[in-house]
């Protein structure tokens, strides 16, 4: 078994990390990259690969790390994020450095991308009276203003 696992270590290690030595592992804090990279992956970035149009990449803005998608042109940069409710970012080539490239994104199945809240009924029951309290006060409000 311990052969095995060994085997299978070792066989991830060579067809995931191509470049050892430049190659680090980053966990993604935010949800700019939602639909595809979600907040709390590992991302596995190697540095020693050359940043294509539409690649994912870690780069340095504004003394910043940030997660985007590149699209190189003649005299400017534009950082993509994912999610359509982030701006695309536009700045000159000496604004931007390129950190790295994202090759994989680790990702846990079964976990959400963010703790989602509990709803409370809204519908008065036996053991909910915050719905009486909530309306009394809301239509008393209302008739003494």
């Amino acid at each position: 078994m311990a052969l095995f696992l060994a085997e299978v270590i070792f066989s991830l290690r060579n067809d995931i990390i191509v470049h050892p030595a430049a190659t680090f592992f980053v966990r993604m804090i935010g949800v700019a990259m939602e639909p595809t990279i979600h907040a709390g992956d590992v991302l596995i970035v190697d540095r020693a690969i050359v940043a294509l149009d539409g690649r994912a990449v870690v780069v340095i803005f504004q003394e910043k790390f940030m997660v985007r998608r590149v699209l190189i042109e003649d005299d400017k940069i534009t950082l993509k994020a994912d999610n359509r409710a982030f701006l695309a970012i536009v700045a000159a080539l000496d604004e931007i450095q390129v950190w790295g490239v994202v090759t994989y994104a680790i990702h846990k199945r079964n976990a959400p991308a963010w703790k989602r809240r509990r709803r409370r009924k809204l519908w008065p029951s036996r053991h909910n009276t915050e719905f009486y309290t909530l309306t009394k006060h809301f239509c008393c409000d209302l008739l003494f203003t």
